[in-house]
């Protein structure tokens, strides 16, 4: 996954289109959205699905080489599949537990193409769905 998103829908649409409960007021909002930004998602909670908001990424929490203590935690939200199943990687543990999964509603997602330093932002979507 990239690390740039976007959310051309209501929040009433995407509800909608997932059969979700509407999630609590939140300043959470539709639109561009970006790794360490607050946006929806759609999960199961007691056998119902409910959207809500929350940060995406996961806190990765690295020591300093230098003091030796916890950095602020980094973002981290692309996971390779050869790294799911390792039970040293950090995913592994959300990967096995389906109750740890949920959907992330976009419309597109940004990748860069094109060599460094003169990267482009292309978006890409499934023109079938309106919300994937």
């Amino acid at each position: 996954m990239c690390n740039q998103i976007t959310l051309k829908a209501s929040v009433g649409e995407v509800a909608s289109h997932f059969k979700a409960r509407r999630p609590k007021p939140t300043n959470a909002s539709t639109g561009d959205m970006w790794k360490g930004g607050t946006g929806f998602i759609v999960r199961e909670n007691a056998g119902e699905r409910v959207m809500d908001a929350m940060t995406w990424g996961f806190p990765k929490y690295l020591k300093n080489k230098r003091t030796g203590e916890l950095n602020k935690p980094l973002k981290v939200n692309n996971a390779r599949d050869d790294h799911l199943m390792n039970p040293f990687g950090m995913w592994h543990e959300w990967f096995i537990q389906p109750g740890q999964r949920c959907l992330i509603p976009i419309t597109a997602f940004a990748e860069a193409v094109g060599a460094s330093p003169n990267m482009t932002r292309t978006w890409v979507r499934v023109a079938e769905q309106p919300i994937a």
